[in-house]
């Protein structure tokens, strides 16, 4: 756990307040990509209630009750931290799969997808920044 830390305290000797601020909008919307792919991924192509059939091992479950998708949040522990909570009790299992039932990945899956975008954000933001500070040594 120390790396973690150590990068956290130099992102923080280096990162004025309006780079927290962009990077940390960054994360956000990323992280909230993650939570509304991952809860697409659910409802594509399901069934609730008494028609539910449950998703083939390997692709997302599919959506019944709701529960799963309502329970998809994003917060945001830290300006330099981003996360997708998904409080349903059985959100583990279904993402892995247990000793009696094989994955039904959709949290995986929806952060790999939206991978590619977080990148651009986060990198977006980073030059935004260090043009504003080019800008304001550059004006001195």
């Amino acid at each position: 756990m120390a790396a973690p830390l150590k990068f956290n305290q130099l992102l923080d000797s280096f990162a004025g307040p309006q780079l927290r601020r962009d990077v940390s909008a960054a994360l956000f919307a990323s992280a909230d990509d993650v939570r509304a792919r991952s809860r697409r991924s659910i409802t594509a192509g399901s069934v609730g209630g008494i028609n539910h059939v449950p998703s083939a091992p390997g692709e997302p479950p599919n959506n019944d009750t709701g529960n799963l998708i309502a329970s998809h949040e994003t917060a945001m522990p830290a300006w330099s931290h981003a996360q997708v909570i998904v409080r349903a009790p059985y959100a583990v299992p279904l993402e892995y799969g247990t000793s009696r039932m094989e994955p039904r990945p959709f949290l995986g899956p929806a952060t790999r997808a939206s991978g590619p975008d977080m990148t651009k954000r986060l990198t977006l933001a980073i030059q935004q920044a260090a043009r504003r500070a080019a800008a304001s040594v550059g004006g001195r």
